[in-house]
């Protein structure tokens, strides 16, 4: 349903006015009638139509006036002005007043109804991302659907990885897309979570029989499998009320975790029972694997480990353990190797979880996910073989690392992957030795070696030792030494 205020002081004119929007949209029942600015602001306090059709000549509040009041009101508000030919003074105005179109008397029909038409479609945009919003707080527990208690809905929850916490970027627009939806009408609808990589499908009862959406379900997925090969997807065959939506969602997400599989697509349906191994299972299965990982590192023995995450690794494929509980077992022996070379449990736990999620997203199957955890092990126990005795000393490390690629172009990432340490962690460290975060101490470094190299190199250009220092960019460079040293580096060079 759409409301048109119509504000014009000629009645003939009021008159065709009206004859054309019910002409152009027979269904657009709800059509308010004023002759002044006063009056019609008035009827808008009381009542908010969707278009404001104003002349701008009229006694008491002229049609600008009225526009810029009406938008205090309701800045979501259409406003278009009638004029007439004499009234282009009142143009720029009308421009900045954000006035969305204008209309020169006598109203042609045909511009008429393409203004008309694009209203009404600007106004269906803005009410499906409305919706979009609602039922995304709806889903994150921040809203309790008001307005809409009396619709039901089907929903079908989407991930475009198996880890959730992983960012795998699945939008709105290609899911759209896959339905071969170009412009949603509210009875479909896509709307987010707190996860980037899960959206959830809602499928309004009335506008879609369950038939409609399965055939809906399947398309969808086979379209966004191609683009997210590690895509999963959990479909509801019940239309659920607003009151119950964020329940089920809850219901369907945790159901989908408890099944998504290694490097695996699938299709679920919340009416069919799948096989999973049981909790128990899976907790007698964790205390064993504790142990015998807890053996091995102990001992040192490299061999063992390789031999003994074969065989765990092929029992886990075997009864196709859920990916949450594949990563459940790697955090138990990730966090059994930090505990060689740090005895930190809240630093462990931060880069258990951020290594395990990274190992996982590079892992197409068991056999890579084997080599890698080998690999990991491998390199904890190098690692400790000339383990600092002290977090100062790890810092310093990190330090001679920064100064012996002063000439190159060194990341956090890069720090991070050299040390098998969390970016955070490894901030902390340089904060608490160097009062510095790595990237300003490593900065600080080549403005350091900036200077001597001005100093002694009197043939190198600016330029030139920007690019020998790793920046690409000869402006940033010299901000940052004149940020550090006070002076642009050519005033420090002729010694200024």
């Amino acid at each position: 349903m759409y409301s048109i205020m119509v504000v014009e002081d000629s009645k003939p004119i009021v008159r065709d006015i009206i004859s054309k929007i019910q002409s152009i949209r027979p269904d657009i029942k709800e059509i308010v009638v004023t002759y002044d600015g006063v009056s019609a602001l008035d009827m808008l306090k009381k009542q908010k139509p969707d278009i404001l059709l104003t002349d701008i000549k009229m006694p008491m509040m002229d049609g600008l006036e009225l526009i810029s009041k009406a938008k205090e009101i309701y800045p979501e508000l259409k406003c278009v002005v009638i004029s007439g030919y004499g009234d282009f003074e009142f143009t720029h105005q009308a421009l900045k007043l954000q006035v969305d179109e204008y209309i020169l008397k006598p109203v042609d029909f045909e511009d008429f109804k393409r203004i008309l038409q694009s209203l009404i479609y600007q106004i269906d945009q803005r009410r499906i991302v409305h919706q979009e919003e609602m039922f995304s707080n709806l889903l994150k527990g921040a809203s309790e659907g008001e307005g809409m208690l009396g619709q039901s809905y089907m929903i079908s929850v989407v991930r475009g990885k198996a880890i959730l916490e992983l960012t795998d970027l699945l939008t709105k627009k290609e899911i759209y897309q896959a339905l071969e939806i170009q412009d949603p009408d509210g009875g479909i609808l896509v709307a987010e979570t707190k996860y980037r990589g899960e959206k959830v499908i809602l499928y309004g009862e009335g506008r879609c029989s369950e038939f409609e959406v399965n055939l809906f379900n399947e398309k969808a997925y086979h379209f966004l499998k191609e683009r997210h090969p590690q895509l999963n997807m959990m479909c509801s065959r019940e239309f659920y009320t607003i009151k119950r939506l964020h329940e089920q969602y809850i219901h369907l997400s945790g159901n989908l975790s408890s099944l998504v599989l290694m490097n695996h697509s699938q299709i679920y349906f919340d009416s069919i029972s799948y096989q999973r191994p049981s909790l128990t299972t899976l907790n007698s299965e964790a205390a064993i694997f504790s142990k015998k990982i807890e053996s091995v590192i102990q001992n040192r023995m490299s061999g063992d480990i390789k031999t003994e995450l074969g065989k765990i690794l092929k029992t886990w494929e075997q009864n196709a353990y859920p990916i949450i509980f594949v990563r459940r077992f790697m955090l138990i022996m990730i966090e059994q190797l930090f505990g060689i070379l740090n005895d930190n449990s809240q630093i462990r736990l931060e880069d258990s979880v951020s290594l395990a999620n990274r190992i996982l997203s590079e892992c197409g199957d068991y056999k890579e996910l084997e080599s890698k955890l080998a690999d990991l092990y491998d390199s904890f126990m190098s690692a400790r073989a000339d383990k600092p005795s002290s977090s100062m000393e790890l810092a310093k490390k990190i330090q001679k690392y920064l100064v012996e690629n002063l000439y190159g172009n060194i990341t956090m990432q890069d720090i991070s992957e050299k040390f098998s340490l969390s970016p955070s962690y490894v901030s902390r460290l340089m904060k608490m030795y160097f009062n510095n975060s790595p990237m300003d101490y490593y900065n600080k470094l080549k403005m350091q070696e900036a200077q001597k190299l001005l100093t002694t190199h009197n043939e190198l250009r600016v330029k030139d030792i920007a690019e020998i220092l790793g920046f690409n960019d000869q402006y940033y460079f010299s901000k940052m030494f004149k940020a550090q040293c006070g002076v642009s580096p050519a005033a420090f060079k002729k010694g200024d």
